[in-house]
């Protein structure tokens, strides 16, 4: 929200009561195992008798996934080197392949037999093996599908195995929504057909099945959610198509853990009863076919898959060398260098490789993975220490998550790069991998006039970019339909930007449409430009106004895009009542009253009504032309940072407060980079306030459009978490300062690197808007 230039600072009393202390934990990361030797998809992992064992699906001799493609086998003694079985899975395996060539999950019985869930026409069926190899079939069908539930759209998919402290054990399924249904967006138009996970308990080793109620894991409501449009859909990008489920003691406290495929990556969620689950954060990994297993150690030994099947073997446990802070740090897009650091010790020196890659956005394609054309600055080093990464290879290659490993004698650190290739929400790297099926950079890009007649403002142009074109040398040319749309440069050598200029004069009141046409090395994209010139108002985004996302929360900032609204600007000066109308603008929120902090021809920046309703809703905006209407996202809870940019990074607005003297306060910012207001990089054991939006419901409740005079912490603090460079920090409150003003309290914990850290936070397992740090020494 471009017009909040102040935050409030209420802090007497919240920090200096609170606990200052805490036992240090362990310090857990990923290292690596290193990479198959075989490539291959769907896998399922158990404990034989006497081994580990892996069924999983084979590529074809040309390296796609099919539904005829053959089923494989390997073996393990330690999970870390593995043997692909030679023989004929099918041929070997007595009634499996009869049964079903498709696994659902595999569940290690008392005695040491396993039962394998395949999936059938009308639920999983089952098959039982005493060493994990020849299979005898059971009659019967272990799990029926549920026509009736919303949540079982598709019937029980993926499935994974967690035994019970009272002996039973639980199955956490995927399942899919109904369209429409369980409060998903009225855009919702099948992407969750493997999108929630559910759960059941068996107390008979997995022959019968009791469903537990409710979700343990929607996409929707826990996140993370990535909004595209495609093909004029709205369409969610997260789907928690497969499962991994694991029990696990961390510090002397019991846990479970899913792991679920992102958009990405693949995520993971924690919970401590095994049913209400929060996102947890991303894992080092392409976004594939997730499965994990305990190992006997305790550690959690995590494998995935990507197009090309390159697939990492990954531990997550206790260790001494860590690689992270990864910060994707600019440059050509979609790839540039990224900075990555290497902490802890390690016996002897500290060399890079990389070991992964995913080209996203290439279709079916197989974009083969090439270390080569990365490079290391410096490629060693002893720990702590920092390197940049470099894409060093040509045009014709470009993945969108990097996969990293730093290795010692001792110890192999796993991290990785995400969505290097994402540009506007997708990936370009069709022009690279040379798709023959043209693809959308963007589907539309919509600009909205007013005043184009007498009485009217002035219309103006209007310009936008459309697309940063990635690569380096291959030529492109670019042209528009319409005349009223230009798009420069028209040609020219990537990388560059393109520009879209629309310009209204001499169009009448109506809806104009063209079509912008990008040609490079063979491949034509198109996408629609339209513009709708009108004589009043015209909304042409609400969004949250500190992240500028699409959702948007109660008792929360908001900002209203668009043309004539007033014809200057105009900001709120309460004392004791919020104003529901500002130079004759008012706005009303699913038939609410909303209040005005600024109101400009352009920009109207609303506080949000409360209200309990999850989804679309209406947004009318008055003005003095009349009333226009427009709809917006509105959620239970949208996290958002309030940040500022001073030419480098874009910093959180953050003090450095003083417990003993609320009233002494420092902006967490570099030395002098603020002028005459004082700053300095925050320290280890300096207490930080963060100023936020959209973190939810207080309690007690806050009084709706008053100026605040006393805090309202949320309702719940367990709900807030905050990591720097990853790793979690103990929020000490979390509450409403101000109307529509949020602050979380932290302390700086020791051992961090120095310079930009990103900062996180997740509210009910939501997280804030990326690419965002503040300053540590």
């Amino acid at each position: 929200m471009r017009q909040f230039r102040h935050f409030a600072l209420f802090i007497a009393g919240l920090i200096g009561c609170l606990p200052l202390h805490a036992q240090s934990p362990a310090v857990y990361g990923w290292s690596s195992f290193g990479v198959l030797p075989f490539r291959g998809y769907d896998f399922i992992i158990f404990k034989a008798p006497t081994r580990y064992v892996m069924y999983f699906t084979q590529l074809a001799a040309d390296g796609s996934e099919g539904p005829t493609n053959a089923p494989g086998r390997a073996f393990s003694a330690d999970l870390k080197t593995w043997t692909q079985d030679p023989n004929d899975v099918c041929g070997t395996s007595g009634d499996l392949c009869s049964v079903s060539v498709r696994r659902a999950g595999a569940l290690t019985l008392p005695d040491g037999r396993i039962r394998m869930f395949l999936f059938g026409g009308a639920g999983l069926l089952s098959a039982i093996s005493s060493d994990g190899v020849v299979w005898t079939s059971e009659s019967g069908t272990r799990f029926a599908n549920d026509s009736s539930s919303i949540y079982e759209h598709k019937g029980p998919r993926w499935a994974s195995f967690v035994p019970l402290s009272d002996g039973s054990v639980r199955m956490y399924f995927s399942g899919g929504l109904v369209p429409g249904s369980a409060g998903t967006p009225t855009w919702y138009n099948g992407i969750f057909d493997n999108g929630v996970i559910l759960s059941a308990v068996s107390k008979d080793n997995g022959l019968t099945w009791v469903r537990e109620p409710g979700v343990r894991i929607n996409p929707i409501v826990q996140g993370p959610v990535t909004n595209l449009t495609i093909n004029g859909v709205n369409q969610n990008q997260f789907a928690c198509g497969d499962v991994t489920a694991v029990s696990v003691t961390e510090n002397g406290k019991g846990l479970f853990r899913i792991y679920c495929p992102g958009g990405d990556t693949t995520v993971s969620y924690v919970s401590k009863d095994g049913l209400s689950f929060a996102l947890e954060s991303k894992v080092p990994a392409d976004q594939g076919d997730a499965k994990a297993f305990v190992m006997p150690d305790g550690r959690i030994w995590l494998i995935t898959n990507g197009p090309g099947a390159i697939d990492d073997m990954i531990v997550w446990g206790p260790q001494s060398l860590f690689l992270k802070n990864v910060q994707f740090t600019g440059g050509p897009k979609p790839f540039g260098s990224a900075t990555i650091g290497v902490t802890g010790s390690a016996t002897g020196p500290v060399t890079f490789e990389t070991v992964d890659g995913e080209a996203g956005g290439c279709g079916n394609l197989v974009c083969p993975f090439h270390p080569e054309y990365y490079t290391f600055s410096p490629s060693s080093g002893t720990a702590p220490f920092s390197s940049v990464v470099s894409y060093s290879g040509p045009a014709g290659y470009f993945p969108t998550n990097l996969v990293i490993h730093a290795k010692s004698a001792g110890a192999t650190a796993a991290g990785a790069i995400f969505c290097m290739g994402a540009v506007l929400g997708r990936s370009d790297t069709d022009v690279f991998c040379k798709s023959p099926v043209p693809e959308l950079p963007m589907n539309k890009m919509e600009f909205a006039f007013s005043g184009a007649v007498p009485g009217g403002l002035a219309p103006v142009t209007q310009t936008s970019n459309i697309l940063s074109l990635g690569g380096h040398g291959y030529p492109f040319t670019v042209a528009s339909s319409v005349p009223w749309a230009t798009v420069s440069p028209a040609s020219g050598t990537a990388p560059a930007s393109l520009a879209v200029k629309v310009d209204p004069t001499g169009l009448t009141p109506g809806t104009y449409s063209g079509i912008i046409t990008i040609t490079a090395e063979g491949t034509i994209e198109q996408f629609a430009v339209n513009a709708t010139v009108s004589t009043g108002a015209v909304i042409t985004a609400v969004l949250n106004a500190a992240s500028a996302g699409s959702s948007i929360a109660p008792n929360s900032f908001a900002t209203i895009y668009g043309t004539s609204f007033t014809a200057s600007g105009l900001s709120w000066t309460p004392t004791t009542v919020l104003p529901s109308n500002l130079g004759g603008v008012s706005v009303t929120i699913n038939g609410k009253t909303a209040y005005l902090s600024y109101a400009g021809p352009g920009q109207v920046n609303v506080l949000t009504p409360t209200d309990t309703i999850s989804g679309n809703v209406t947004v009318q905006v008055t003005t003095a032309s009349g009333t226009v209407t427009s709809t917006a996202t509105l959620s239970p809870v949208a996290p958002s940072w309030f940040t500022y940019s001073l030419g480098g990074p874009t910093w959180i607005a953050a003090l450095i407060v003083n417990p003993a003297n609320a009233g002494s306060a420092i902006y967490v910012a570099p030395t002098g980079s603020l002028g005459a207001q004082t700053s300095r990089s925050a320290q280890a054991g300096d207490f930080l306030a963060l100023y936020a939006n959209g973190l939810g419901a207080t309690t007690p409740a806050a009084p709706e459009g008053v100026v605040l005079t006393t805090a309202y912490p949320v309702d719940d603090l367990s709900r807030i978490k905050v990591t720097i460079a990853g790793r979690d920090v103990p929020v000490l409150y979390a509450g409403l300062v101000g109307a529509g003003l949020y602050q979380i309290n932290i302390q700086v914990p020791a051992g961090l690197d120095r310079g930009e850290l990103p900062v996180e936070m997740y509210v009910s397992g939501q997280p804030t808007q990326g690419a965002v740090t503040l300053n540590f020494q």
